[in-house]
């Protein structure tokens, strides 16, 4: 039997992590509650569609962080104020952006890892039972929606 090691399956924990900090939790509790496989694959094609559709409305924020003034790719970003929570990028606006203007504080969202083909193959056939592995399909998919909940290890206090 194969080992099911969910560090495989990077690009899976990495996409369903976006949803969980921009706190659309629906896509994990489908997963984390799914009877079968195919609830587990609809989830994750909805989630990897939405990531796709926010991609095309992107947008470059220059973000002051630590004295250095760096730009990034916000699927989504937001004013926040001091103190407020922010599970994704956190800076100071280096130029005015639409109706924030510089200086303004925000919290910016930007692009997950999008499981390759060779990943979701894996995933797939494990959760289909097409291919051995240690652990049942379903639990290996409850795991990792899991693990989209905890920190990346960068982020661990």
């Amino acid at each position: 039997m194969r080992d099911c090691d969910p560090s495989g399956f990077r690009g899976i924990v990495s996409l369903l992590r976006f949803f969980a900090e921009t706190g659309r939790y629906n896509v994990l509790d489908r997963i984390g509650f799914a009877q079968n496989p195919e609830a587990v694959e609809e989830s994750i094609y909805e989630a990897i569609r939405t990531v796709r559709a926010l991609e095309r409305r992107a947008e470059m924020l220059k973000l002051k962080l630590d004295g250095d003034v760096r730009e990034f790719e916000c699927l989504e970003y937001e004013k926040i104020g001091p103190g407020a929570p922010c599970n994704g990028v956190r800076g100071r606006l280096a130029e005015r952006k639409g109706n924030l203007e510089e200086g303004s504080e925000v919290c910016c969202h930007t692009r997950p890892l999008i499981p390759g083909e060779d990943e979701l193959g894996r995933f797939y056939r494990i959760l289909h039972g097409l291919e051995e592995c240690e652990i049942d399909g379903l639990d290996l998919a409850k795991q990792l929606a899991a693990l989209a909940f905890s920190y990346p290890r960068s982020q661990r206090g």
